[in-house]
Order: C-alpha cells, then sequence, then structure tokens
C-alpha cells in the first residue's frame, strides 16, 4: 500500500509543480496588465486549456508582450493568435495520437514560419513511434528557409528515417 502512494505521489507531484507554475506566470502576466485585459488573458488561457492546448506558450507570449510594454491589445491579440496556432498544430499531430504538449508547441512555432498543415501531417504520418517530431519539423522548415522545396525537405527527413533516425543527426 505504501509504496502504491509514494507511486501516486511521484506522478501528483510533478503535475502539481507545473500547474503551479503556470498559474505563477499567469498572475504575473495578469498583474502588469489592466484588470480588464488581465480577465480576458485569464480566460483565453481558461479556454485554451479546456481545448486540450499547451498553455504555457501563451503566458509566456503575454509575459514577452508586457515585458516589452507592448500594448494591452496587442498582446491579447498576439495571445489570440498563438491560441489559433497552437489549434492548428494540435490538429495536425492529433490523428497520429495524442501530441505532448512540446509536440504541438514546435509544430505551432513551424506554422507560424510558414511551414503547410498538410507538410506537417506529411512530416508525422512518416514518423515513428518516440521520434522527436518537434526538431524533424524545424528541420523542415530550416530546409525551407533555405529554398529547399517542401517535398525535397520531407524527402530529406524520410532518408534520415530509413538510416536510424538519430536526432543529433537533424542538428547537425
Amino acid at each position: 500500500m505504501m509504496k502504491k502512494i509514494h507511486f501516486l505521489l511521484g506522478l501528483w507531484l510533478p503535475l502539481m509543480a507545473a500547474e503551479a507554475q503556470a498559474q505563477s506566470g499567469l498572475a504575473r502576466a495578469k498583474a502588469a496588465l489592466p484588470p480588464e485585459a488581465g480577465l480576458a488573458l485569464e480566460q483565453t488561457v481558461a479556454a485554451a486549456q479546456a481545448r486540450g492546448l499547451p498553455t504555457e506558450p501563451l503566458i509566456d507570449k503575454a509575459l514577452e508582450g508586457t515585458a516589452k510594454r507592448v500594448a494591452p491589445a496587442m498582446i491579447l491579440t498576439a495571445v489570440r493568435q498563438r491560441v489559433e496556432l497552437l489549434a492548428r498544430a494540435d490538429a495536425a499531430l492529433r490523428p497520429y495520437g495524442p501530441p505532448a504538449a512540446a509536440d504541438v508547441t514546435a509544430t505551432a512555432d513551424v506554422l507560424q514560419r510558414g511551414v503547410t498543415d498538410e507538410a506537417v501531417r506529411r512530416a508525422r504520418a512518416g514518423g515513428q513511434s518516440g521520434e522527436p517530431i518537434g526538431m524533424a519539423l524545424h528541420t523542415l522548415a530550416d530546409l525551407k528557409d533555405r529554398g529547399v522545396p517542401v517535398d525535397v525537405a520531407l524527402e530529406v527527413l524520410q532518408s534520415w528515417r530509413q538510416r536510424g533516425a538519430r536526432p543529433d543527426e537533424l542538428r547537425e
């Protein structure tokens, strides 16, 4: 029985710590905004959380805006745009199983860089279990930024996968 309690605490405590950290960031962002904007931010974050989207990138975006003294309306617009990118990313990854928050965030980043939803789906479809999809997608975006056609970049990823898919090779 005691082992079971320790096991459950081991699972529960890190989740609570992450939640407390996110709440702390949200509280800081709200405090830096006028009350009405702070409430709108809180509602936007809660709605994203209800959709199963990661909220840390939203809080980070708000904190970035407040640190740069961006107008509250612009901060809220940027946060809402980030929600939509995260939702697109989640939708592109979800057919392959529930995506990790880090993968959703990384995918939203590459969508913002101009990689299409279809290219994300094609890259993910060719992936293997446990593959760092975020890194693969950033590599795809890097190749695209260098003028490599998306089809060719996807072929490069496929070749990498066929050779064993070592993450350190993608960094190089």
